[in-house]
This record gives C-alpha cells, sequence and structure tokens, in this order.
C-alpha cells in the first residue's frame, strides 16, 4: 500500500512540475526565448477567469441588418518555436467569427457576408478570424481579420478592443475596431466591410 502511494505521489509532483500553470497575464512579461526546449513549458492559463464574460453569442441590429459574433475559448494550446519543431509554452485564448444577416430570424432572412469561409482558394475554412484575450476584468484586446474586404495581399486586420459596460442588463458590451499598421501604410483606402464602433448585446 505504501509503494502505492509513493508511486502515486510522485506521478501527481512530475504532472504538476510539468504544466506550470501561471497566470494568463504573466504570459506577457515573462522571457519565453530559449536556445533549447523547456523541460517544463508554462501553461498561461485563465486563473481568474476574465475570458468568461465575453464567450458565447453577441448581437447588434441596425435597421434590418443584424451583426452577430461568436466568441468561445479554447484551453492549453501550444505554442511552438519559430521551427514548429517544439512546444515554448502552453496559453488559453479566445477566438472568434462574425456574420452578417439581412432580416435575421424571418422566412426570408439572407446571409450578407461570413467570416466562416474557405481561406482565399484553398477547400480549408478560417478556424478563426478573432484573437483576443483578457488580463483585467471585462476589457478583451486583441485583433481581426475582415476577410470580406478587397484589400489585395490579406485580409484587412484591424485591431479589436471589447469592453462589457458596466450594470448593463442585459449585458452589453462596446465593440471598437482600429485601424492597424497594413491598413495606415496602404495607399489605398480600405475601408472595413464590418462594424467598427457599435454597441454589441450577450444573446
Amino acid at each position: 500500500m505504501k509503494k502505492i502511494l509513493f508511486a502515486l505521489l510522485i506521478i501527481s509532483t512530475h504532472f504538476v512540475c510539468a504544466q506550470q500553470v501561471t497566470d494568463y497575464k504573466n504570459r506577457f512579461t515573462d522571457n519565453k526565448s530559449f536556445d533549447f526546449p523547456p523541460a517544463n513549458p508554462k501553461y498561461y492559463k485563465d486563473i481568474n477567469h476574465y475570458f468568461d464574460p465575453f464567450l458565447g453569442t453577441w448581437k447588434y441590429n441596425n435597421g434590418n441588418k443584424t451583426f452577430i459574433v461568436t466568441l468561445w475559448k479554447e484551453t492549453m494550446r501550444s505554442v511552438k518555436d519559430i521551427e514548429n519543431l517544439y512546444t515554448v509554452y502552453y496559453t488559453d485564448n479566445i477566438y472568434g467569427h462574425y456574420k452578417m444577416i439581412q432580416d435575421y430570424g424571418m422566412s426570408n432572412q439572407q446571409l450578407l457576408y461570413t467570416s466562416e469561409i474557405n481561406v482565399t482558394v484553398t477547400s480549408t475554412q478560417w478556424p478563426s478570424i478573432i484573437y483576443a484575450d483578457a488580463t483585467e476584468p471585462n476589457v478583451l484586446d486583441g485583433h481581426l481579420y475582415d476577410i470580406n474586404t478587397n484589400y489585395p495581399e490579406w485580409p484587412l486586420r484591424g485591431f479589436l478592443k471589447m469592453t462589457i459596460n458596466a450594470g448593463s442588463s442585459p449585458v452589453t458590451a462596446h465593440w471598437k475596431v482600429i485601424d492597424s499598421e497594413e491598413k495606415l501604410s496602404a495607399t489605398t483606402n480600405y475601408n472595413f466591410v464590418i462594424p467598427k464602433d457599435i454597441t454589441l448585446t450577450k444573446q
């Protein structure tokens, strides 16, 4: 019996050491450059559950058009080195998609555009176009790609800030898309198709 308990203790100790769970915000201050693969990659976890209020479906209505954003969390995603050979660390992340629907919920509703389409001419669908996180309560930061623009090089990137309005019921949030350096440096004035400054309501 003692041998079994000792073995279980060794296994559990190894598991804890291998994970090195730490607060997500430390992801931005820790030194994560390694000459060799880390023996025990850290896991930057959403310990304080700052991600949770943003997860789910959000809507914005403008006349007969409805903009819908869906956000979800993926946990313990492996982040590889530049050559994609080994895991540098693990992390939680927020991902998402959007779509615009005309006459939403009606028998004649029509999908005007969506981010859930294939990457350029491939048969692979975009896994996500929103990449974000939250390191403080009720504030999400990240970036997104507007894949419905006519930006020639790649989908037009923008910086995203989403702030939940305190005391709102139902819960609402300010959605703000800020121009990225790619857009600012473009010789042609490419515009976002998606809304840039709106109030979303959580469903």
